[in-house]
């Protein structure tokens, strides 16, 4: 039994040191998952010629995988960081206090094999102590904004803005998005479908105002009523 688990180990270790042996699947959707898993069990829980019609059904799921739609930009929760796809069709990721285990959740999702500290991910990205800039692939930009006070000029209709901080009302009229901290505590992470000549898509983790039991729910107002104080209690003697 050794000779043949080793034998099994030796042939795994080849097959693992050819080129490409591992390769990430960019992220899909529930649909084309649910399309395969429909083929699938087509052609294994029926005996008959029926069972032949699963596999049209599973190679559409998989067409349907494989022209997958994701996100061009990733924000995380805080509006700390960021992950912009370049012209060269991979991500540049810029901000504060990102994980690593967030960065490499990004990087698996769009298919990207590259290691959370490869240099390449910095490629295009310009930071100062107020803002990083990250080009997009279309010719617009990512602004990441620290400072309050850079608003009014980063503001513009080819920058798509994501800041940790409020920003100014007008910033959502004049920028192409904006991800600041009053949406991102509604929505959560967010990402973002570039098409160009079009705004950004906005693909939110939760909907606005969702509850989820596993999280704190929107905090309720005080009511004048509660801000009173209880009367005394009085003890009967």
């Amino acid at each position: 039994m050794g000779y043949g688990v080793e034998i099994m180990l030796d042939v795994a270790n080849m097959v693992a040191a050819w080129p490409d042996a591992v390769r990430a699947t960019p992220a899909f959707g529930v649909g084309a998952l649910l399309t395969m898993t429909v083929g699938l069990l087509v052609v294994v829980c029926f005996v008959s010629t029926i069972r032949f019609a699963g596999v049209p059904i599973f190679l559409a799921g998989a067409a349907l995988a494989a022209n997958a739609d994701g996100p061009d930009v990733f924000v995380d929760r805080g509006g700390n960081a960021v992950a912009v796809r370049g012209a060269d069709g991979r991500l540049s990721v810029a901000g504060r206090s990102l994980s690593a285990f967030g960065l490499e959740q990004w990087l698996r999702a769009d298919g990207d094999m590259r290691d959370v500290e490869d240099a390449t991910l910095r490629n295009g990205v310009r930071c100062d102590r107020s803002r990083c800039t990250l080009p997009l692939f279309d010719g617009r930009k990512v602004v990441l904004v620290f400072d309050p006070a850079v608003f009014a000029t980063v503001c513009r209709p080819d920058t798509l803005i994501v800041t940790p901080r409020s920003a100014l009302r007008s910033c959502a009229d004049d920028a192409a998005a904006l991800a600041d901290r009053p949406l991102l505590d509604r929505t959560g992470a967010v990402a973002f479908r570039i098409r160009p000549g079009t705004p950004p898509i906005m693909i939110p983790s939760r909907e606005p105002g969702t509850i989820r039991p596993w999280t704190v729910g929107p905090r309720r107002e005080r009511s004048d009523r509660d801000r009173e104080p209880a009367a005394p209690r009085v003890e009967p003697q």
